[in-house]
């Protein structure tokens, strides 16, 4: 199995104090995914036959957007972070189109330091 992505976000922010910070933006992330052969397992070719249908390439699109707050003084930065993006997928499986649609939500908390 392969995975390759591409992603690109616009983010804006806001200082609401000198120690806090507001930002936000869209986001938008590809993922290009290929299976090798060898990954849809033996078994289910000898069990299936010819009605082995899997579609071994997809691209999944994402899109969505971020919330985030840093809060910090000076050099040390705490950033609480929300990013919520919807993706549709459709693959193949077995002859029949299956919807594979949701969210994703990803929650994130990091801590930066400035050196100079």
């Amino acid at each position: 199995m392969s995975r390759r992505e591409l992603g690109a976000g616009l983010l804006a922010s806001k200082p609401l104090a000198s120690w806090i910070t507001l930002y936000g933006g869209a986001r938008a992330l590809f993922s290009w995914i290929s299976l090798e052969a060898e990954v849809l397992g033996v078994e289910v070719v000898e069990t299936l036959g010819d009605q082995v249908d899997i579609q071994t390439d997809a691209v999944m699109p994402y899109l969505g957007g971020t919330l985030g707050l840093r809060v910090g003084y000076r050099e040390v930065w705490l950033s609480l972070e929300l990013t919520a993006m919807r993706t549709s997928y459709a693959p193949t499986l077995l002859g029949e189109q299956v919807q594979m649609r949701g969210w994703l939500v990803s929650p994130a908390i990091g801590l930066s330091f400035l050196f100079l």
